[in-house]
């Protein structure tokens, strides 16, 4: 195992498999960026940076990936635009698959455009793999008119921990765009921010174009998009608007099934592993939430919840969580919105101590402050929650506020009840739309004050009007970025 430090570009590509490496100042590729085919390597960026790369920083041309790469404290800005291709799984900024990673303290400038399964702003897939205190910007757009997986960090997690991580990149994507993580697979997302910057845009995975059939599937969350067994989803906050658009191949969303959750947009275990357990716990969510279809397909299904967009099997707890975005569900068809979650057909869903706070509510069938409806007549319990009480609710069932419920809101809601959802929570003619809190997004990476180096730009072609300069900083030493000061030696161009 070789140690040693790195100044260009020609040491940054000699990286063999085993070798430590600490990049000693900032480096800009040309000529075409060769994805790095090895493993077993450590890569310290002491908050340096890598410009100019085409491609994955680490990746290979199978299916495998790189096996136990390490990375800290590197920026990188990456652009790339890949057709679709049999051979590759994963693409993503820092990795293409990450196997037993490590990606600490990182952030990546993205422009990726990728017509791949799994696409993700720092590993398309990761296995067994964390990723801590890192930041993505840009945009990141998975492209694949079939369906593929597009999220913020990563397009798949797989035994996995994502924590502290911030998405700022809008992400669009076929099927299933998320801003964490598209899909979680017996893994863990915790303490992580989808920006307001993050807008959340889905398109579904074309299936049939046929007038009068159902045309395709799609799946968008703040956080994650499906979650399948073993999931933990914990004190995350989601600031971004998810908003729903045509396929490329369909004339409109007619016929579709689009599924959002400000949070998870499907909860979805697999039989065999129904019963290991979902939670889904104190996060919260600031976003607005519009999926609508055009056209007269009875076969049109959408489901919209603040928290979560639907539960479709298994032991699952959504407890602890707050919503404070519209929710709309629209267009013709069925559509069900709920300002907890949406719908649910798992007898084993527990809804408890959770807090509905947005302003309006809408849909076209079930509609109401917690849960949008119980789709397959199974009793739900719903313990504790609350709801802002004056939240306007439109629909063609959905029902009207009663005062004060919470003499309910210990019992199961049976299939069928009048009141399932609607008024079951605990103290409702008390709450306010204040209860929401006003959270702070998160704005500075890792690197930004340690002094080494001023960071990665939040805004990399800056617009003049959004900097201030922070004079009791120390004369333009510093700037100012949505009222967030970066501190540095760097000073954006043109503006003093």
């Amino acid at each position: 195992m070789a140690a040693y430090n790195i100044t260009t570009e020609a040491q940054l590509r000699a990286i063999v498999s085993g070798d430590v490496v600490t990049l000693t100042n900032d480096i800009t590729v040309a000529g075409g960026w060769n994805s790095l085919e090895v493993n077993n390597v450590t890569l310290h960026g002491d908050c340096h940076s890598i410009r100019g790369l085409d491609a994955p920083l680490f990746g290979s041309a199978d299916l495998l990936g790189s096996e136990n790469i390490s990375v800290d404290k590197l920026t990188i800005y990456v652009s790339f635009t890949r057709n679709f291709d049999f051979t590759t799984l994963a693409y993503g900024g820092f990795m293409t698959t990450a196997n037993n990673a490590a990606i600490t303290a990182c952030s990546v400038h993205a422009n990726i455009n990728a017509a791949i399964m799994n696409v993700g702003g720092i590993a398309g897939y990761l296995q067994g793999s964390t990723v801590t205190d890192c930041f993505v910007y840009g945009s990141v757009n998975g492209m694949v008119e079939s369906g593929c997986s597009t999220g913020g960090i990563a397009g798949v997690a797989a035994n996995s921990t994502i924590r502290s991580c911030v998405n700022q990149a809008a992400i669009t994507g076929v099927g299933g765009p998320a801003g964490i993580v598209s899909s979680l697979v017996n893994s863990t997302i915790e303490d992580c921010q989808n920006a307001p910057s993050a807008a959340i845009t889905v398109k579904p995975a074309f299936m049939n174009p046929a007038p009068g059939v159902f045309t395709g599937f799609g799946v968008a969350g703040g956080i994650v998009s499906s979650c399948g067994f073993s999931c933990a989803i914990t004190g995350n906050i989601n600031f971004a608007d998810i908003v729903s658009i045509p396929s490329d191949s369909a004339t409109a969303l007619d016929g579709s099934t689009i599924i959002a959750g400000g949070i998870a947009a499907a909860v979805e275990p697999d039989e065999e592993y129904e019963d290991d357990g979902i939670t889904i716990s104190s996060n919260k969510n600031y976003g607005s939430i519009t999926i609508s279809a055009a056209g007269t397909n009875p076969l049109t299904l959408h489901t919209a919840g603040g928290v979560v967009g639907a539960v479709q099997n298994g032991t699952v707890t959504v407890s602890g969580n707050s919503s404070c975005g519209t929710i709309s569900a629209g267009g013709f068809g069925v559509n069900f919105a709920g300002g907890i979650i949406g719908d649910t057909w798992s007898p084993s869903v527990v809804i408890s101590n959770n807090y509905a706070g947005g302003l309006s509510i809408s849909g076209s069938n079930g509609v109401h402050r917690i849960l949008g409806a119980s789709g397959n007549g199974s009793p739900v319990a719903l313990t504790n929650n609350s709801a802002f009480a004056d939240t306007r609710l439109t629909g063609t069932n959905a029902l009207t506020f009663a005062p004060d419920n919470s003499a309910y809101s210990n019992q199961a809601v049976a299939a069928g009840d009048p009141q399932v959802g609607a008024n079951r929570w605990h103290g409702a003619s008390t709450a306010s739309n204040a209860d929401c809190g006003a959270e702070a997004p998160r704005t500075e990476p890792p690197c930004d004050n340690d002094g080494t180096d001023p960071g990665p730009d939040p805004n990399p072609n800056p617009n003049p009007s959004a900097f201030i300069c922070c004079c009791d900083c120390g004369a333009c030493a510093y700037w100012n970025y949505l009222a967030s000061c970066y501190c540095g030696r760097r000073t954006p161009r043109g503006i003093w």
